[in-house]
């Protein structure tokens, strides 16, 4: 160094210069290197920063990404829910109509067979009250007679008869059979059984003049 080779020449001021020299240029040369090392220190660091940043950023966008998917699923279930729902309440619906329907049908059905049925009723009973005596017919053969007749239902299983024996070769000649019946069941079943019984009654006695009520009662029990 220039300051070394002055000092041997006991040139104290020259050394003392370059020496300084050589201290200036050694504190520029360090202060160089650490503002280099600074600035690769900082550039290091704004490297760093920008890339925390930049994975901020982009996990904030996969976030709000992974929400809006999360949205539209969510969205996109309840959607199918509700088509799902609406679905089965339509087809239900559809399934309440048409069994109002058939039940409004088989009401229909079923009023109609009861006024069929009513109507058969009506008629068995202008027909049972066609078989049947009336109380002018008593007023024939009893002065003092009154007729109580109150079927329970239209067509009774109840039936009363009456016959003036008019064969003069009999010894009942002139005399008057009536019978009071109660058959077997009540209603229309009720019904056929008293036009049956009156039927045999005709029968046994008007066709057959078998005219003692013991002998009546038996064949009518054989019929």
């Amino acid at each position: 160094y220039m300051s070394e080779l002055y000092e041997q020449q006991n040139d104290y001021a020259n050394a003392f210069k370059y020496e300084k020299l050589a201290n200036i240029y050694r504190d520029s040369l360090y202060n160089q290197k650490s503002n280099d090392r600074i600035a690769v220190l900082q550039s290091i660091f704004d490297d760093e920063k920008e890339q925390v940043e930049r994975t901020k950023q982009q996990e904030l966008k996969d976030t709000q990404i992974r929400r809006r998917e999360d949205i539209i699923l969510a969205s996109s279930i309840v959607a199918i829910l509700l088509a799902v729902l609406t679905l089965l309440l339509w087809k239900n619906n559809q399934e309440k109509a048409k069994s109002n329907q058939l039940l409004t049908e088989q009401k229909q059905e079923i009023e109609n067979q009861n006024r069929n049925t009513k109507a058969s009723i009506l008629y068995a009973q202008r027909i049972q009250q066609a078989i049947l005596p009336q109380e002018k017919d008593y007023l024939d053969y009893f002065k003092d007679n009154f007729l109580l007749y109150k079927p329970k239902d239209i067509v009774s299983g109840d039936f009363h008869w009456v016959y003036a024996i008019n064969n003069p070769k009999s010894i009942y000649y002139g005399q008057i059979i009536v019978a009071v019946a109660d058959c077997t069941g009540h209603g229309v079943p009720g019904g056929f059984m008293s036009m049956i019984g009156n039927d045999l009654l005709d029968k046994i006695v008007i066709e057959r003049e078998i005219y003692e009520p013991a002998a009546i009662l038996e064949v009518l029990n054989i019929a």
